[in-house]
């Protein structure tokens, strides 16, 4: 949503956009002379007596400065957390701008808008980190499991068990088949996977997840081995997934 307004503001030329080619690429937004001159008559009219102001001055009483520093820095410990389970610094530092991306107000959560949320000019650092670069995604689950343990603990939480269905195209997805998945309401070609919640009195989290694999695929031997090996071989988003429901 945030790059959306922004492009929006730049085609009404409120704003300007500025690409520099570095590594990583970074991107900078700045109002135009035209953006610059509505600062007065819009925060007279936001000030304006009468106007219903409400909302803005409940946020203000609730969110200060020092709360939004506070989220940053638990998620810079949560991203610290999980580091020593990347090899190298490059999938490191991917993997902290894709928790930021999801955090992010992108309007969809695709390779190309979280490439952008991370100052990048393409997806394929982000596509790269997800389908090629090898981490253990079970060891980041139990690191979250710590961390839930630690931050999070209640003894009235209650556990989620539930699934989710993700609507595929082609036949080559490990456990795709045309099931039922709630995601579309009806029978549709997808994968499943089922996902285990913590909810407390001090936060929610995603503990654990399984791809749920069809009949067809346990019996079929070359088809569950193609599974077993899409599964272990390369990253597993979903473990990223989990940290980003801590919020």
């Amino acid at each position: 949503m945030l790059t959306l307004t922004l492009r929006g503001l730049e085609r009404d030329g409120l704003v300007e956009r500025t690409f520099f080619p570095t590594i990583p690429p970074k991107v900078t937004y700045a109002l135009t002379e035209l953006g610059r001159s509505l600062g007065e008559p819009v925060g007279a009219l936001v000030l304006q007596p009468g106007l219903h102001v409400m909302p803005v001055r409940r946020w203000g009483a609730m969110v200060t400065v020092g709360d939004v520093r506070g989220w940053a820095a638990g998620l810079d410990g949560v991203v610290d957390g999980i580091a020593p389970r990347f090899g190298r610094a490059e999938p490191r530092r991917r993997a902290g701008a894709y928790l930021r991306g999801l955090l992010s107000p992108v309007a969809r959560e695709n390779g190309w808008q979280l490439a952008e949320a991370a100052g990048d000019a393409t997806p394929d650092g982000v596509q790269e980190f997800l389908s090629r670069v090898r981490w253990d995604g079970d060891a980041v689950r139990d690191d979250l499991q710590a961390y839930v343990v630690e931050h999070l603990a209640d003894p009235g939480a209650v556990l989620v068990l539930d699934e989710t269905g993700f609507l595929k195209k082609g036949t080559k997805s490990a456990g795709v088949q045309r099931q039922h998945t709630g995601t579309a309401g009806r029978i549709e070609n997808a994968q499943v996977g089922v996902f285990l919640g913590y909810a407390g009195l001090h936060g929610r989290a995603l503990i654990d997840r399984a791809l749920y694999v069809p009949k067809a695929w346990a019996g079929d031997d070359a088809r569950r081995r193609e599974c077993r090996s899409a599964w272990k071989i390369g990253s597993d988003s979903f473990s990223l997934l989990f940290c980003v429901a801590l919020t």
